[in-house]
């Protein structure tokens, strides 16, 4: 068990118990069924949440669980264990999570496995225990950046595009994580006002103080080898950007990560490429 305790505590975030039980089931045949039980308590302190990344301080970062098996595959999966408001965070939060997490044909070493107990800024992922990806088949991919907004940018640290397979099914899985990198206050000040025709770019940045910029939105479009659209995966992060009324930017750098699911069987034919790109945020 690992606890990224810097990335929790700049978000208000505290781990005071959490604990993790693994066990094993066989059905016979070779058929290894692994199940994960967590549980634990939080405790959300909104004085330590300096920096908002957020429309509001009305939910506290998300708190995310990362699972990962080297032996068993090169990714991770994660999921959101708790979703509460800031009301509800003035108590501890508690929370517990027990389901399946991989299938085997063989035993597993329940040592390699490890969980880290970490917070981002954004996430669009699971809200339950989820599989672990095994038989990787990982799908071509672009990157492409449409945007035309100096103000707020998406810088992708790690992308993956990606089948798995499990009792004879497959599956898919988008698993991408970054940071928001941000413009001057002059551009940012540009961004807001696109689109408000009650602001002018005459009107000075004491009128417009204190205000929020949208990072661009993702968009993951599924190609086949004729380059026919088969499906088109949008994802919001949910992260602005907060100018302060005396024109100031937050003092550190906000992070995101998705690990969104697909479903493969649902397109007309095989998916050849994948092109995933970064747009302006059409809520700007």
């Amino acid at each position: 068990m690992s606890i990224d305790e810097l990335a929790l505590s700049v978000r208000g975030w505290e781990v005071q118990d959490v604990r993790a039980r693994v066990s094993t089931e066989d059905y016979g045949k070779g058929n290894h069924f692994h199940k994960l039980a967590v549980s634990g308590v939080l405790r959300f302190n909104s004085d330590d949440w300096t920096d908002c990344f957020g429309h509001s301080r009305d939910y506290p970062p998300p708190v995310v669980i990362a699972i990962r098996s080297p032996k068993l595959s090169e990714h991770e999966a994660t999921f959101r264990p708790v979703f509460v408001s800031t009301k509800e965070a003035t108590r501890p939060v508690r929370f517990s999570e027990n389901d399946w997490f991989v299938h085997t044909y063989e035993a597993i070493d329940h040592d390699d496995l490890t969980l880290t107990v970490t917070a981002y800024d954004g996430y669009e992922g699971n809200g339950h225990m989820p599989y672990i990806p095994v038989g990787i088949e990982p799908i071509p991919l672009e990157v492409v950046d449409d945007t035309t907004r100096p103000g707020t940018q998406l810088a992708v640290n790690q992308i993956h595009v990606f089948t798995h397979a499990d009792d004879n099914a497959t599956y898919g899985g988008i698993q991408a994580s970054g940071r928001v990198t941000v413009g001057t206050i002059d551009e940012l000040a540009t961004q807001h006002r696109e689109g408000k025709s009650w602001i002018t770019a005459e009107t000075p940045l004491a009128e417009l103080t204190p205000f929020e910029c949208p990072v661009p939105q993702l968009s993951f479009d599924f190609l086949d080898e004729t380059g026919f659209l088969l499906e088109q995966v949008r994802v919001r992060l949910g992260i602005e950007v907060p100018v302060s009324e005396d024109g100031r930017t937050p003092g550190r750098v906000a992070s995101w990560r998705i690990d969104e699911d697909f479903n493969p069987d649902d397109f007309s034919e095989p998916a050849a490429k994948v092109i995933m790109r970064i747009e302006d945020n059409a809520w700007s």
